[in-house]
């Protein structure tokens, strides 16, 4: 699940000249629901890819790293961003037209919380 929701977020950032470095390790089995890890992954690339398209064309970067320690699995993201852009505002990034702002921060919080993270 975790390559599905990688590659089509790679593929996404590539049509908008995104730079995508990943390096990602998941054990076989994980102790969180597969709806609810990839509710994070789509949640938090489609954030990071909304600062980049807010962004020049040639500073548009995406580093993830995601890797399993004991009985935690750790996700760090780090992006590109336009600090003079007001994300409070809707963007040129289309599929977020039908939600609320920071919406899907709260979906990702909500998740973190439910498992203790």
């Amino acid at each position: 699940m975790i390559d599905i929701v990688l590659n089509e977020k790679y593929a996404e950032g590539n049509i908008h000249g995104i730079d995508f470095d990943i390096k990602a390790i998941a054990p076989p089995n994980l102790n969180i629901d597969d709806i609810d890890l990839s509710s994070v992954l789509f949640n938090t690339l489609d954030n990071a890819i909304e600062a980049c398209i807010n962004c020049s064309e040639d500073n548009r970067y995406i580093n993830l790293e995601l890797w399993p320690d004991g009985n935690f699995l750790y996700y760090k993201i780090i992006n590109s961003y336009n600090p003079d852009k007001n994300y409070s505002n809707k963007s040129i990034y289309s599929k977020k037209e039908y939600l609320s702002s920071g919406y899907g921060l709260s979906i990702i919080e909500d998740i973190v919380n439910k498992y203790d993270g």
